[in-house]
């Protein structure tokens, strides 16, 4: 049962290739009525115009990451400060989940998760149900310069599961005791630690890749 703070705010959409265009006509009575052109998007997606400089780094599906390490497979999500990628790292042959962040210079969000995942990763035992940093690179694109996060690959949402699994749209009383101990679990690891969870909490069965440091 896992969770992890690093992934989105967001629910995870799937992958869709449609969008809609619309026109609407100017009402500024100073200037003559106009057509502008409008982007509606049919499902929930990161907003395209911050695909700017100090924005969100444009990603193509099969393109790799650090020297040809990391693969793109297919996107998993999306915040208000990075987008999430499903990848397969080719050195472990293994599949990870990658974070790229803006790039505003001013936003430090990534480099104080980093910070706060590389003291987990240095306590033994580790803790339980928390998610585990893999890797961390930099990279340079168009927009500037990313800061990206490498995380153990996660599962489908609890909202995805109960669409899958469950008619009657609640999960069982017993699973839904599961996944609340081993929240519960992983938050008191963090806190014994003095390490405050700011994330909203979402689970699944299995695994999960929200955003909460929880798994």
């Amino acid at each position: 049962m896992r969770n992890i703070a690093s992934f989105l705010p967001r629910r995870i959409v799937p992958l869709r290739s449609s969008c809609i265009f619309q026109k609407f006509m100017s009402t500024n009575a100073d200037k003559s009525p106009m057509d502008q052109p409008t982007y509606i998007s049919p499902i929930e997606a990161e907003p395209l115009h911050r695909y700017r400089q100090g924005g969100y780094h444009p990603v193509t599906l099969g393109e790799c990451l650090k020297a040809g390490r990391y693969k793109v497979l297919h996107k998993l999500g999306w915040g208000g400060y990075s987008t999430v990628w499903a990848a397969r790292d080719q050195r472990t042959e293994t599949y990870v989940a990658v974070k790229i962040a803006v790039a505003e210079q001013e936003h430090d969000r990534e480099t104080r998760e980093l910070q706060t995942m590389r003291e987990l990763v240095s306590y033994h035992p580790s803790p339980t149900h928390v998610v585990q940093l893999l890797d961390d690179f930099d990279l340079t694109g168009p927009n500037g310069f990313h800061k990206c996060l490498v995380y153990e690959i996660l599962g489908p949402n609890i909202p995805d599961v109960i669409d899958a699994h469950f008619s009657g749209g609640r999960l069982p009383g017993g699973l839904a005791k599961i996944i609340a101990k081993q929240s519960l679990a992983g938050l008191n690891d963090l806190h014994q630690r003095n390490i405050g969870h700011g994330g909203t909490v979402t689970h699944s069965l299995g695994e999960n890749p929200n955003n909460s440091h929880l798994k």
